[in-house]
């Protein structure tokens, strides 16, 4: 990394069309002024920054159901028919 130190109205150049000036500073920050190339794309890091991947975790696999009771048929004296 470059790290270049301008006051106000000091200006960088990127190649031959890219024109970078300090507009202003103070108060913890400073004002970019940039001249480039309606093609060149610019934005703000925060805006193109990816948000981090989550962790991959494994599905659960659901518990499973339980198995189908056969129907059962309650006698009248108490037991059952399958």
């Amino acid at each position: 990394m470059l790290v270049l130190t301008r006051s106000i109205s000091e200006s960088i150049r990127i190649g031959d069309d890219i024109v970078i000036e300090v507009v202003s500073c103070g108060r913890g920050s400073v004002r970019l002024g940039i001249q480039a190339p309606r093609s060149v794309k610019i934005a703000r890091s925060e805006l193109t920054e990816q948000p981090p991947a989550e962790p991959v975790r494994r599905a659960e696999s659901p518990a499973p159901a339980p198995a189908p009771r056969p129907k059962q048929t309650v006698l009248p004296f108490g037991g059952t028919v399958s």
